[in-house]
């Protein structure tokens, strides 16, 4: 079962991802580190991944489009979906900023967060 959920967590971070992600969110990019796979399941991760504590993590680029008055209560209420979520833990913002295209503001973001 370990081999399996290591072979297909790339396939669940991408569907849990597009599964929280509102019409409004338009994500540029998407960056994962699934940590170290070992090629025996019975082993123990590489001593650096084990040592930093983690299981990957994933940077999601984006950004949200509406309102003016609205782009931040938009960035706030998906954080929130992504921290719901049983495979994500540790959402942050690493930044977000007002930026403005063809005459109209759109909420430009990266959010980082790590794997369960």
């Amino acid at each position: 079962a370990g081999a399996y959920s290591e072979r297909y967590r790339g396939l669940a971070v991408i569907a849990e991802v597009s599964a929280v992600t509102p019409p409004n969110v338009r994500l540029i990019s998407l960056i994962t580190d699934l940590g170290a796979v070992t090629a025996d399941p019975g082993k123990p991760p590489a001593a650096g991944a084990a040592a930093a504590g983690t299981r990957g993590e994933v940077t999601l680029d984006g950004i949200i489009v509406g309102q003016r008055r609205n782009l931040e209560s938009s960035l706030a209420a998906y954080m929130m979906q992504l921290q719901a979520s049983p495979i994500f833990r540790q959402v942050l913002i690493q930044k977000n900023s007002i930026e403005r295209f063809q005459d109209r503001d759109r909420l430009r973001f990266t959010i980082r967060m790590k794997l369960v």
